[in-house]
């Protein structure tokens, strides 16, 4: 391989790791909402 496609190669990986760092930096300060614990009745199904 030619010297610019390791550059081009090493970029890119370099770019999908930084790139999925920052999602999960991001993510991390998101709040989820809470579940609710719910009882199965089976009156209530949408089966």
């Amino acid at each position: 391989m030619q010297t610019w496609h390791i550059v081009l190669l090493v970029i890119f990986v370099f770019g999908i790791i930084v790139g999925n760092l920052l999602l999960l930096k991001s993510t991390a300060n998101t709040k989820m909402p809470k579940v609710e614990k719910k009882k199965y009745d089976d009156d209530e199904e949408d089966w």
